[in-house]
């Protein structure tokens, strides 16, 4: 499978042949990992690159939710039921400690680095307050962003990456599966 580098968009040197339209069109220029160089109309572009399997167009079915609930004024958490229904419930703390920003994946890297160095950095842990949510959001159809009580916010939740975090016994069974 060929992956996209980069992605350049830039406008044609001579002007639109046609003088009715509003905007000049758009000529893209994909380069590919393999060094591959590609131009050409933009939606004739991503129309080509959905056809040969490189940009997906489906969805798992599972990971769709078909209800949302989130609990932020009593601190319940996150309840999810999705479409083929399956209950997921997630607390706060446990969102916070599974967050997907770069920050936070940094830092589990880190540890899990260190702890296979045999570096303990748990010595003298610092104490910390149970995290709590201050407030939570939509981002377009596809995630929650949640600001919690510690001024972290940058995470966002996607709901295919919550389908693969759940807590529940079924899902961390099956994930054991998958692993070994």
């Amino acid at each position: 499978m060929v992956r996209l580098r980069h992605c350049r968009v830039r406008q044609p040197a001579s002007p639109p042949p046609l003088r009715n339209l509003k905007r000049k069109p758009r000529t893209i220029v994909f380069v590919s990992n393999t060094g591959e160089i590609q131009f050409g109309c933009a939606s004739r572009m991503l129309h080509g690159l959905i056809k040969s399997g490189i940009m997906p167009t489906q969805q798992d079915p599972r990971i769709k939710p078909s209800s949302i609930k989130v609990r932020v004024t009593t601190g319940e958490g996150v309840d999810i039921v999705w479409s083929d229904s399956h209950a997921s419930h997630y607390d706060f703390p446990y969102l916070r400690d599974h967050c997907p920003c770069a920050t936070c994946n940094d830092e589990r890297e880190r540890k899990e680095r260190e702890k296979a160095q045999g570096i303990r950095s748990d010595l003298l842990p610092m104490f910390k307050p149970k995290v709590k949510a201050n407030s939570a959001a939509a981002v377009g159809n596809y995630a929650i962003q949640i600001e919690f009580s510690d001024s972290h916010a940058t995470g966002i939740y996607s709901f295919g990456y919550l389908r693969s975090i759940c807590p529940c016994e079924l899902c961390e069974r099956a994930s054991r599966v998958e692993r070994e």
